[in-house]
């Protein structure tokens, strides 16, 4: 089995649910889909507002 490396590190998941952001795991994209397919995510993350948008993708960045 393949293992799935750690996208989001705890500090950052912290942070962004305190954003308002909602975190899914194993959410199957069907639900959020037009055409409603689509298999389960991995991790799937609603970002309400662009403070929260900023700080993931700052964290990305620091990441590269």
């Amino acid at each position: 089995m393949e293992r799935r490396r750690k996208i989001i590190n705890a500090d950052l998941t912290e942070k962004l649910i305190g954003l308002g952001c909602k975190i899914y795991k194993d959410e199957p994209l069907s639900k959020h889909s037009s055409l409603k397919i689509g298999g389960p995510a991995d991790y799937l993350l609603e970002i309400p507002n662009l403070k929260a948008l900023t700080l993931l993708l700052s964290g990305a960045q620091e990441k590269i």
